[in-house]
């Protein structure tokens, strides 16, 4: 049960029922590994199903139909690890963005080559023949996929590096959060975006560097899906968690400020409408 809480990283889960358990060998002292499927999503209401393998990857255990209830928020007080931002940013990407199929990698790559670490990672989400291949106009694309070919939108910052694959045209950015005065800043976004920074720092009573860097992620993100670098965009809604929805034309918008190992970090994400 605790390894899925690290599937829904930002709420505390409850277990209120199982449909079925089919016990098949005896494990409970030696290793085994946890594979979890969610079948169900419905608000705080999740379904998952779950085998249980040894180390030989025999079953042990089936379970069907675990029912699990989402019961508190968990705040994040410290730098978010990788392995959960992930999960947590793809949950609600999709909701914001109202797209399934979202899948979403956070690498580092401090002691590695980006393209190797990305060229990993690329295969471990689409299958061992993906690769990474590069449009003429230098937009990122994938081939040899089991199923259709997703769009794909790739950023770096520093050491860190944000995969976003959809269904739908799509773009993301990821930008460290540094410190830059006013005139910078409105050279930078120019003047409509950067009062819609100051609208975004108002109405989320953050820093004005967390807004400005925010709307940033997004002009990058709308210019990497195929729209152009002035596109106009405005705020929709906020929600309790920082996240900020906006619309832009044929797209829709969402970013988010996170912590990751001591240093903030913005991330932008759009998605093109379906027609």
């Amino acid at each position: 049960l605790h390894s899925i809480q690290a599937c829904i990283p930002h709420k505390t889960i409850l277990p209120v029922g199982i449909d079925r358990i089919t016990p098949a060998a005896d494990w409970t002292h030696a290793v085994a590994r946890v594979h979890a499927i969610e079948r169900v999503y419905n608000g705080d209401n999740f379904v998952y199903d779950l085998r249980i393998e040894d180390a030989n990857g025999r079953i042990c255990e089936q379970w069907e139909g675990l029912h699990l209830r989402a019961v508190a928020m968990i705040e994040a007080r410290a730098g978010w690890p990788l392995p959960l931002l992930v999960p947590y940013l793809e949950r609600r990407i999709g909701q914001l963005l109202s797209c399934s199929g979202i899948q979403i990698g956070l690498l580092d790559a401090k002691k590695e080559q980006p393209e190797d670490v990305i060229s990993d990672s690329i295969r471990e989400m689409f299958g061992s023949e993906a690769m990474l291949v590069h449009r003429p106009d230098g937009k990122p694309g994938i081939m040899g996929t089991r199923s259709s070919e997703p769009h794909i939108s790739i950023s770096h910052a520093g050491a860190i590096s944000l995969l976003l694959s959809a269904t739908q045209n799509a773009g993301c950015d990821l930008e460290k959060i540094v410190c830059r005065d006013s005139a910078c800043w409105e050279q930078l976004l120019g003047v409509e975006d950067f009062a819609l920074a100051e609208l975004l720092a108002g109405e989320s009573k953050s820093s004005f560097d967390d807004a400005a860097t925010q709307v940033w992620t997004l002009k990058e993100s709308l210019r990497k899906a195929g729209s152009s670098f002035g596109q106009s965009m405005s705020l929709s809604a906020r929600s309790t968690d920082g996240w900020a929805s906006f619309s832009a034309g044929r797209f829709t918008a969402a970013t988010f400020k996170a912590t990751i190992e001591g240093s903030a970090f913005a991330f932008g994400f759009v998605l093109q409408g379906t027609p």
